[in-house]
């Protein structure tokens, strides 16, 4: 039986929208997405770990990160109901302004989280798993409005070997180095004038086509994803067993 689990943040798990993830999984005997909106890397390679624990990767399973921007804080809270994350940690309200200036830190949260993603990679290798890596925008990079700071070069540097094996971001690929909103999307109502920040449907089949050519979907994955229409019933998948 074919397994494939895919891991990453809302670009790769939503409520009303099959996602990149959601397209793969319809090839595949068994599938299980991981992701949950708003949270980081460090949630992200918590959970492969957590996975591999319960279903002990072998070597005909599939295994998909999307990894996702830098600047996010994510924690285990119980009395918040588990995981805790909101996203970009310069836009958040959850955190004082204070506590922001002090200990929120871009180069440490690219030193943190490609320590992560490497030793993801390891670890991938180590099982003997097939496994790519996406990104939602560039490793590091905080948000589609930011750009690489010089500075940091010498820790793409240290890990360029394994940067090397990310695909393309989907800011890259699909959003072509714009602005979310500059492209124009019929799926979801408009808010104020402004789309939803994530990839259509049509969008996250163009992302699997482009940077995954040797998955190979079957016309009738393509048509689901031609015909989904907002407000139609989305892929449940995430909704697994995890602490």
């Amino acid at each position: 039986m074919s397994r494939f689990f895919a891991f990453g943040c809302s670009f790769t798990a939503s409520h009303n929208r099959p996602t990149w993830a959601d397209i793969i999984g319809r090839e595949f005997d068994f599938y299980e997405n991981w992701a949950r909106g708003g949270m980081g890397n460090q949630y992200i390679f918590n959970q492969l770990i957590e996975c591999n624990a319960r279903h002990k990767f072998t070597a005909d399973d599939t295994i998909i990160i999307m990894w996702t921007s830098i600047t996010r804080e994510d924690r285990y809270v119980k009395n918040l109901n588990g995981w805790y994350g909101k996203g970009n940690i310069y836009y958040s309200d959850d955190y004082p302004k204070e506590w922001i200036k002090k200990f929120a830190c871009t180069r440490g949260y690219l030193i943190r989280d490609l320590a992560l993603i490497s030793a993801a990679r390891d670890l991938l290798k180590y099982w003997g798993v097939k496994y790519k890596f996406l990104a939602m925008v560039p490793v590091g990079i905080a948000e589609s409005t930011d750009t690489i700071d010089p500075e940091n070069q010498d820790i793409f540097n240290l890990y360029q070997d394994m940067l090397a094996e990310i695909q393309p971001s989907v800011y890259e690929v699909i959003f072509k180095l714009q602005d979310w909103q500059l492209k124009a999307s019929s799926y979801a109502p408009m808010n104020n004038g402004q789309r939803d920040p994530h990839p259509d449907p049509c969008e996250s089949l163009e992302y699997v086509q482009t940077v995954l050519p040797e998955i190979l979907l079957t016309q009738a994955t393509i048509d689901y994803v031609n015909n989904f229409k907002y407000g139609d019933q989305a892929p449940q998948h995430y909704l697994v067993e995890r602490l």
